[in-house]
């Protein structure tokens, strides 16, 4: 009955012109007041997909939550099924959850598109985090999912700091922000850890998209570990703490990418590589697909030696190759702490 409506006005108006076919400005006309009409309902049936399969995954997860009480009450093997999760990636199979910490984190291949599910095993608590926002209110947080944004800023500011720490692998008190980007540190022993962890809040591991976010990183947030001894953390030996960064050749050896997909201006991002390091490193590229930052990074600095000038001339970062496991460098003269550096977009870049 919509598509009559228009014809019938139409007709009205133009019925000084009793022919049998539609003239040109009927034609023009109903295709702007089709056009009207898609613009409407398409957003709408684009969001049906994505709401259906973060439904089937909130389901799966609280099935996972009895399953789990269940095995722990019993004393059963604690590896439980992730059915009905088409569309995400469930960060571990065991009611332990990831790290040890408790955590299980169902994350959808989008974060932008469909929220993430936590499962706080310890507390037995199951929320959400989706576009600056977390809680228990799923029917709330289904709702987000047709709350089409169009890169408008999300929320920002104290009350999105506060949101955050609701997660208990989130640092208190290490929230900053710059540009279009929300940072905070994570917990993460390893880089699996750290990147998922960052995923259930809405972002990745950190990219680094130019020098002048480098050196404004390491000024802010890593440089003998500011912002984790400003959050009050009390681990003595800050020395050289490392922080997962998104970069890694773990899909392909020697193509260095970002775990956000971004691209930026180092290209490859070799010329993130600590180079100064590159002769003693090489053995460590093949096993070795991850990266940190350290508290003692000196950030871009110049190295001009005789031996392969292609590799150690020239004005370079300073990322180190490290393995997936922080436990490999355990009384190797390695032994701090690991973190994860997240990164939250906050609008398009």
């Amino acid at each position: 009955m919509t598509s009559k409506a228009p014809l019938a006005l139409i007709r009205a108006v133009g019925s000084e012109q009793d022919n049998e076919g539609f003239s040109l400005l009927e034609l023009v006309v109903v295709v702007a007041v089709m056009a009207v009409l898609s613009a409407v309902a398409l957003p709408s049936f684009s969001c049906v997909l994505p709401k259906a399969k973060a439904n089937a995954a909130l389901v799966a997860m609280k099935q996972i939550q009895k399953e789990c009480i269940i095995k722990k009450n019993f004393d059963m093997q604690e590896v439980f099924s992730d059915n009905n999760l088409q569309g995400y990636q469930i960060s571990t199979n065991s009611c332990q959850g990831t790290g040890g910490n408790g955590i299980i984190s169902a994350i959808p291949e989008d974060t932008n598109v469909a929220p993430t599910f936590i499962l706080a095993t310890q507390t037995n608590e199951l929320s959400y985090s989706f576009k600056g926002q977390t809680g228990t209110n799923f029917q709330q947080c289904l709702g987000l999912i047709c709350d089409i944004t169009n890169g408008s800023k999300v929320k920002g500011g104290e009350a999105f700091k506060k949101e955050l720490e609701v997660n208990p692998f989130v640092f208190k008190d290490t929230y900053i922000e710059r540009g279009c980007s929300s940072y905070v540190i994570v917990k993460g022993e390893t880089f699996d850890e750290a990147e998922s962890n960052s995923k259930a809040i809405g972002g990745n591991l950190v990219t680094i998209n130019n020098k002048s976010e480098y050196a404004w990183i390491k000024e802010k947030i890593t440089n003998n570990s500011r912002m984790l001894k400003d959050s009050g953390y009390d681990k003595k030996n800050l020395s050289h703490t490392m922080y997962f960064v998104g970069l890694n050749d773990a899909s392909s050896e020697g193509e260095y990418t970002w775990t956000s997909g971004e691209d930026t201006e180092f290209g490859n991002n070799t010329d993130l590589i600590h180079r100064q390091n590159w002769k003693a490193q090489q053995h460590h590229a093949s096993s070795h697909d991850y990266f940190v930052l350290q508290s003692n990074d000196q950030g871009f600095t110049e190295y001009t030696q005789d031996y392969r000038p292609e590799l150690y001339s020239g004005t370079h970062g300073q990322l180190t190759w490290v393995d997936n496991n922080s436990s490999f460098y355990k009384g190797s003269g390695w032994d701090a702490p690991h973190f994860g550096l997240a990164e939250i977009p906050r609008c398009k870049k």
